[in-house]
């Protein structure tokens, strides 16, 4: 897809018979829709695969946020509400083997917070 990186899964439209699965060129999409709907989805996606290889529970929570700044939709508002809903997820049964694998730390942008916390007089 035109405008999508090679290592990213896309939903394209094919033909298949008996020769195989020919793919059907598409044309770009408009740069509003890449923008608006794409890109995001595709940050959000690097973010929680970033998360999931390096065990970094805060960058689901960041990962999920991210994705709803976007569409200002979706399971989370704020970001108390983010963690406690992958706190949650996390908490299942069925979640155990997932919820091992990630640690805690302070957001990304915490320190940037601090710094500006000491600069006030």
């Amino acid at each position: 897809m035109p405008g999508v990186a090679d290592d990213v899964v896309a939903e394209i439209p094919a033909l298949i018979d008996k020769g195989g699965i020919h793919r059907i060129q598409v044309n770009p999409l408009p740069r509003k829709i890449m923008l608006e709907v794409i890109q995001p989805h595709i940050l959000s996606m690097e973010w929680k695969l970033h998360a999931f290889q390096t065990g970094d529970r805060e960058m689901l929570v960041e990962g999920l946020l991210m994705l709803n700044a976007y569409h200002q939709a979706g399971p989370t508002t704020s970001y108390e509400q983010a963690k406690a809903y992958v706190d949650d997820l996390l908490s299942q049964p069925y979640e155990q083997e997932w919820a091992s694998r990630y640690t805690d730390r302070k957001p990304s942008w915490a320190k940037v917070i601090e710094r500006q916390r000491r600069k006030r007089p």
